[in-house]
């Protein structure tokens, strides 16, 4: 007869197995809507993904590594930032579940990375290595095209991004913000979420206030 404690421990894999099981299907579903792959092709990436617990504070790339992975965000939130010459740290992107993460210049070129991605709560991912992009991408035209759809995703994004600092007020970035990610302001730092923005944290607390008294 079992143990009470071999009982519950076989419990808990049983049940940390059908946790990771949903989280391939989330994952799998997120793929597919970006460009569909057959079970077959599925399959064969599902052997090369890799789950990976990041803590608070702690990151999934630094500048002087070279990006060699995509992460994808199951739980947590990620902001993506560098420090510029007076020793300030800029966020350039808040990162949430069902996101992928990754410093796309250094995965592309193999050169060292300039930015920080870092976990701002405790945080899991799914990650797979610059190889297997490359040996599906190589085999299957699915792959191939998931790929060109990622890579223009990350440019129109980018330019979004660009644009939106040049050509919009603080309140409209903070609007565009708040319609997208409404969640973020209970999970995010005001200060970061300034830094985001690209205005102090005074200015973030006067368009609040300003905004909720329309």
């Amino acid at each position: 007869m079992a143990t009470l404690p071999n009982v519950l421990l076989k419990i808990e894999n049983r049940l940390i197995t059908q946790m990771n099981q949903t989280d391939l299907l989330s994952f799998k579903n997120v793929i597919c809507s970006i460009s569909p792959i057959t079970d077959f092709e599925w399959d064969l990436f599902e052997k090369e993904i890799h789950e990976k617990v990041i803590e608070k504070k702690h990151f999934f790339t630094k500048p002087d590594d070279i990006c060699d992975s995509i992460g994808f965000i199951l739980k947590g939130t990620f902001r993506t930032f560098y420090i510029d010459n007076n020793g300030e740290e800029i966020t350039t992107h808040l990162h949430l579940e069902n996101k992928f993460i990754v410093d796309y210049e250094s995965f592309i070129t193999s050169k060292h990375s300039i930015f920080y991605i870092e976990a701002l709560e405790n945080s899991k991912i799914f990650y797979y290595k610059k190889e297997t992009v490359e040996k599906l991408f190589n085999l299957y035209h699915n792959w191939e095209k998931f790929g060109r759809i990622i890579a223009e995703q990350v440019f129109i994004i980018s330019q979004k991004r660009f644009q939106s600092l040049l050509f919009q007020t603080a309140e409209q970035r903070y609007l565009g913000l708040l319609k997208e990610f409404p969640e973020i302001f209970q999970r995010v730092p005001q200060y970061l979420i300034a830094s985001y923005l690209g205005i102090k944290p005074q200015s973030l607390s006067r368009i609040r206030k300003q905004i909720s008294r329309q």
